[in-house]
Parts: structure tokens; C-alpha cells; sequence
């Protein structure tokens, strides 16, 4: 499915499918052939999160569109929700009550689109995205806390599920911390959402020994970023 005479909208469709209900992870082509944009989207399924994804719509459909994946072994609760127009030609509005996917509909979710690369707009009560032919979304979602939160990164389709070990929030020093696995090489970079209607300020970001570059986002996000030199457990914090 990532080889390069399959549109990228669709390999990127498969992809996210296979990474996010925990199927059984296969590919015949010989990655020494595939361009780098598509072999990264194979790093971006590996490795398997062990988990089972939940068809929301399985009855509703000859194909379940909506996908929702839920991790409570952490520290804290991460869940990702997949959305997927499997007709080729036409896009599609999906929407769906937010107790439906798991959620509490009296809670306000912070949400990152994974392959549009962004934070989207706070979701309360539904969820509501429009898919283009043939494409998905993948969305991190998190309750909304009074203090920045963890809510992606981007090792994975799985945002955060198979990488972040620890994630802790300290209130008299104002730090997010935790602890990541991650690649050599391999950028990595954290999307930290923060309070809703409230503005904060990054004051120090490091990981190991290094310091993180630090972007904010209009919509109310931070980026953190950095390029692991060897692959294992690094612990990083961010102080606001």
C-alpha cells in the first residue's frame, strides 16, 4: 500500500488503519526501493501498540468508518481517534457524538491531527471533520486540563501510545515532564496543549542534557522538538 503508484492520501488511509486497530503489521515491497516519504509512513506504524482499536460504527455501515483507540496502562489516559472515507472519489462529513467514542460529552477534548500536522479546534459534545475521498483523519485527543498536557508526538500514528513511558505535571514549579522512547536520527517532537482561553509562556525545555526547540502554536499549543543521537529512554521536561 506505500508503494509510490498508490496515492499518498491512500497510502496514508492504510497505513493509519493498520496502526491504530492493531492489525497484524506486513509489507512485501523492498524498502530499499521505496522513496524516503513513503518508507516513512511504514516507521510511523512500527512498532505494534498491543492494544485492540474499537469499530464505533461497526453496525452502522458496510464498513466501519470510525476507529477509536484507548491506552489507561500509563500514568495518564491517552485515546486516538481515527476517521476514515473509504469512498475514493467523494468527501464525507463524519460525525459523532463524543459519549459514543468513550469520551465524557461534558468534558472539552484538546485535539492534533496527526497527518495534517496541527492543532485543531477544541471539541466538546461532537466531533465533527470533514474527509476527503479516499483519506483519513487521525486525531490525539485529551480532556482539557488546568495546566499543559501532553497530547501527541510524532513517532507514531498512535500519538504517544507506543512512545511516552511517564508523564507528570508538577504545580509549584509550573514543569511537564516525562519520559520518551525514541530513535536515533529520528526527529521527535511533543505537541503540549494548553489550558483553554489561557495564555502560558515556555520558560525552559530540555531533553536529557539538550535543550528542545520550542515553537508556539495561534491555536493554543507548543511544540517541542529535538533529533535523538542514540536510540533509548530519554526523560525531558518543560517549565512554564
Amino acid at each position: 500500500y506505500v508503494r509510490p503508484s498508490n496515492p499518498l492520501h491512500m497510502a496514508r488511509l492504510m497505513c493509519s488503519w493498520v496502526a491504530l486497530t492493531g492489525s497484524m503489521l506486513t509489507t512485501s515491497y523492498q524498502f530499499s526501493e521505496l522513496p524516503q516519504q513513503r518508507l516513512d509512513l511504514l516507521k510511523r506504524t512500527m512498532p505494534g501498540h498491543g492494544l485492540l482499536g474499537r469499530p464505533v460504527d461497526l453496525f452502522d455501515g458496510d464498513q466501519p468508518r470510525i476507529w477509536t483507540l484507548t491506552d489507561n496502562r500509563g500514568t495518564v489516559r491517552r485515546d486516538v481517534i481515527g476517521l476514515f472515507n473509504w469512498n475514493e472519489e467523494d468527501a464525507t462529513e463524519i460525525v459523532c457524538d463524543v459519549d459514543r467514542l468513550g469520551l465524557d460529552p461534558e468534558a472539552t477534548y484538546h485535539a492534533f491531527d496527526f497527518w495534517r500536522d496541527e492543532f485543531v479546534e477544541p471539541v466538546r459534545g461532537t466531533l465533527r471533520q470533514n474527509v476527503p475521498g479516499g483519506s483519513c483523519r487521525v486525531l490525539a485527543v485529551r480532556a482539557a486540563a488546568d495546566h499543559p498536557v501532553l497530547l501527541s508526538t510524532s513517532r507514531h500514528i498512535a500519538q504517544c501510545i507506543v512512545d511516552v513511558l511517564d508523564e507528570r505535571w508538577d504545580p509549584s514549579a509550573r514543569t511537564l515532564s516525562g519520559k520518551s522512547r525514541v530513535v536515533a536520527g529520528d526527529p521527535y517532537e511533543m505537541r503540549i496543549a494548553l489550558p483553554v482561553g489561557t495564555r502560558w509562556k515556555v520558560k525552559r525545555a530540555v531533553a536529557g542534557a539538550s535543550p528542545l526547540e520550542v515553537d508556539e502554536s495561534p491555536v493554543g499549543g507548543v511544540r517541542a522538538r529535538f533529533t535523538p543521537t542514540t536510540d533509548g529512554t530519554v526523560a525531558w521536561s518543560v517549565q512554564f
